[in-house]
């Protein structure tokens, strides 16, 4: 099969893994925002902000730094890529234990900064589920960087579908979130042995007691300037919660929390994009004399498609977020309508981010992105402690996107100027059609609402006001040839040939 046929493939099956892991965790927070307060919901979000910061520190940029090094030397012979696997699987271990251990022992701190319930418990149990969780992302990063996605997505989609029948079964029992969250830790450590002995057995791990300093030095070399990026994003786009939750009352923290929700889920395409072009990019690079503008070809299509899908659902969230939120999450969180409409058009902005930071990474340029990520960390630093005292939530907002921005603008520019790629004229009169369709279906979509009265009040509704506003946006771009039946067809044909 051709380099564009498994390509496509391994999207699609991304697309799937996502697909489902998305659905799975939007049920789950469906069902918490529905059986306890805006309080208890508050603890179980923040909880997994400081899951979040832990899992980068005990990671230190080994996930990415595998993807890429398995990536581009994934036609070596199996002992080369064994033993990097080994050495890696050593070191995350080591720092996972420690984070953790680290972790459990400022949960009751942590407990007595914040005024949220049983944050202290929830922390401690939260501890041993990223230990485990860290170990199992990084397995899902050997497959990642072997292109063996279909292991991937296994372990992905089986990992959030126990945890959402924990989620179900709390319907009956009616849990407490500090019990979930054991739960949850229980389930981590039983996913990890399973994978840890298909590695074994595999030999993909192998000489466990024995380290080549050397060798690991390299991969630290290369990892530690992956982790300064990822650390300093996570500073960009979470420090700003750590602030908010103190101003906050616990309440108002779950308006919050749902709002970065909503924009985790509408982000899921830029996962599915972001997902593929880290290990195919960090292939393509080093050979890209020899083979031509596949960067270039890459770029285009990843910002053409990757807006074809974004423009016109972030439109959607902008025009109908009131009713999708009080639809959805209920009327305790409608306050999260109006933090989402200034802050939805921000995810067309990270989807291009895609085509810069990721790019510079894949193409061993670590410390260009870790001083401009450092520059934008150390102005949402700012940033947040500036406006959060006063604009509170919007503050928070603010903070993240303008720094954001700024990065993705240069790094785009330093991309295109590298690799000498073009935005093809096609492309950019097509982006402004999208942004066109989008507004006239939402206008459309609006007039029907008046029609009704404005009055949607179940999911089923939702749907079907969501329904229209998509055909409408599809038909005005087959009409306006933003998109055309040959492209359709295409698509079609792939995915027919990916199923068969």
């Amino acid at each position: 099969m051709s380099i564009s046929g498994r390509t496509f493939n391994n999207l699609l099956l991304i697309i799937i893994t996502e697909s489902l892991v998305f659905f799975s965790n939007f049920i789950i927070i469906y069902i918490l925002t529905h059986l306890y307060n805006p309080s208890e919901f508050a603890s179980y979000s923040f909880s997994f902000t400081f899951i979040s910061f832990f899992l980068i520190i005990s990671n230190l940029g080994l996930g990415s730094t595998l993807i890429r090094y398995l990536s581009s030397q994934k036609d070596q012979e199996k002992e080369n890529l064994q033993k990097l696997i080994t050495e890696g699987f050593k070191l995350i271990l080591m720092f996972s234990t420690i984070t953790s251990f680290i972790l459990f022992l400022i949960s009751k701190f942590i407990n007595n900064i914040y005024n949220l319930p049983d944050l202290g418990i929830i922390l401690s149990y939260a501890s041993i589920y990223l230990l485990f969780t860290n170990l199992i992302a990084y397995f899902e990063s050997t497959y990642k960087g072997l292109w063996l996605f279909k292991y991937y997505a296994l372990s992905k989609i089986i990992f959030n579908l126990v945890k959402l029948t924990v989620i179900l079964l709390n319907c009956i029992f009616n849990l407490a979130i500090s019990t979930i969250m054991a739960l949850y830790a229980l389930i981590s450590f039983i996913h990890f042995l399973t994978f840890l002995i298909i590695q074994i057995r595999f030999k993909y791990i192998d000489n466990f007691f024995s380290f080549d300093l050397k060798f690991i030095s390299k991969i630290l070399k290369f990892s530690l300037f992956v982790f300064i990026p990822e650390l300093l994003l996570f500073t960009i786009i979470n420090f700003n919660q750590f602030i908010l939750a103190y101003y906050l009352s616990p309440s108002d923290f779950a308006v919050y929390s749902i709002t970065i929700i909503i924009i985790m889920s509408v982000s899921l395409p830029i996962i599915f994009f972001s997902n593929l072009v880290f290990p195919y990019v960090s292939y393509f690079v080093p050979k890209e004399e020899e083979n031509g503008k596949n960067v270039e070809n890459l770029f285009n299509l990843t910002f053409y498609y990757g807006l074809l899908i974004m423009i016109p659902t972030t439109m959607f969230f902008f025009f109908f977020s009131e009713i999708f939120v009080v639809v959805v999450f209920g009327m305790d969180y409608i306050n999260a309508a109006l933090f989402l409409k200034l802050f939805i058009f921000y995810l067309n902005f990270k989807m291009i981010d895609i085509l810069g930071g990721h790019i510079l990474w894949a193409d061993n340029k670590p410390k260009l992105v870790s001083k401009l990520y450092a520059l934008s960390a150390f102005f949402s630093i700012i940033l947040s402690l500036s406006l959060i005292p006063y604009l509170l939530t919007y503050g928070a907002i603010l903070a993240i996107i303008i720094p954001h921005i700024m990065y993705i603008i240069i790094t785009i520019n330093i991309v295109q100027r590298t690799y000498k790629i073009h935005i093809w004229l096609e492309i950019k009169i097509s982006v402004v059609k999208i942004i066109g369709s989008s507004i006239i279906s939402a206008i459309i979509t609006q007039v029907l609402l008046i029609n009704l009265n404005g009055y949607i009040n179940s999911i089923k509704n939702l749907i079907i006001i969501s329904l229209f506003y998509f055909i409408f946006v599809i038909v005005i771009l087959l009409i306006t040839k933003a998109i055309r039946f040959s492209q359709i067809k295409d698509i079609v044909k792939i995915i027919r040939s990916s199923l068969n």
